[in-house]
């Protein structure tokens, strides 16, 4: 064995040496190393725990308000083609719930896609378990001021309709005169210039959060004739 050897093997013996000694210490965290570990993950991980639940929580929110809007473009997509169908719009009235209520007059049969049987399309407001920032819309085939209570067989089209900027519209119309317009989506009586079909205008807003958030409003409306209707002279 050469010099240059020897001092190889005596380094790697003194290597092993010390990994071996390493290796039976039982030397390990103190509390206080353990402590502040812990605390210093507790503050990483709130920080990133808040961040994703603020995440989660503006997606949730920005669907529901997504929905809502689809929702309203669609009842009103149907509210046309109930008002187009009919021969008579008579104002709205206040129903029995808290709302109003528009009832269309329709010839069954003459609008398959509306009615084959009932000789009316009632559309209402009623709001929801008696608040004053949430209301529901519905659509019913009948003709009494009772008949679309939102239960049964209405349909519910429209959720989370809330008060427009500016309060709700009214509708001179209407006789009575209600003792509040909440719940009111059509402002104007049935318009009708000489020659040309009725009109009638509704105005509808949605919020998911009217209260937190009376920015993120979105309004619908809309002026339709009734095409089965006569003409105005």
């Amino acid at each position: 064995m050469t010099i240059i050897d020897a001092m190889a093997h005596l380094r790697l013996s003194r290597a092993c040496r010390l990994v071996r000694a390493r290796l039976r210490e039982e030397h390990g965290y103190t509390l206080f190393e353990l402590l502040t570990v812990v605390a210093i993950m507790g503050f990483v991980l709130t920080g990133l725990t808040t961040s994703f639940a603020a995440g989660l929580n503006a997606e949730a929110g920005t669907i529901r308000r997504a929905d809502a809007q689809q929702n309203a473009r669609l009842a009103l997509d149907r509210m046309r083609i109930d008002v187009h169908c009919a021969s008579g719009a008579p104002a709205p009235q206040e129903n029995p719930y808290g709302g109003f209520t528009m009832t269309l007059t329709e010839s069954p049969n003459v609008c398959p896609a509306v009615t084959t049987t009932s000789s009316g399309v009632q559309w209402c407001t009623i709001p929801y378990l008696g608040s004053t920032t949430h209301w529901q819309l519905f659509r019913f085939l009948g003709t009494q001021l009772s008949d679309c209570d939102g239960v049964g067989v209405s349909t519910l089209m429209i959720d989370y309709i809330t008060v427009p900027t500016g309060g709700w519209p009214t509708n001179s119309g209407t006789s009575p005169t209600p003792a509040d317009w909440d719940g009111n989506l059509w402002p104007t009586p049935a318009t009708c210039p000489v020659g040309s079909l009725p009109v009638v205008a509704v105005s509808l807003t949605v919020n998911v959060d009217p209260v937190t958030h009376p920015e993120r409003a979105y309004n619908l409306g809309d002026s339709i004739a009734l095409r089965n209707a006569l003409r105005c002279t």
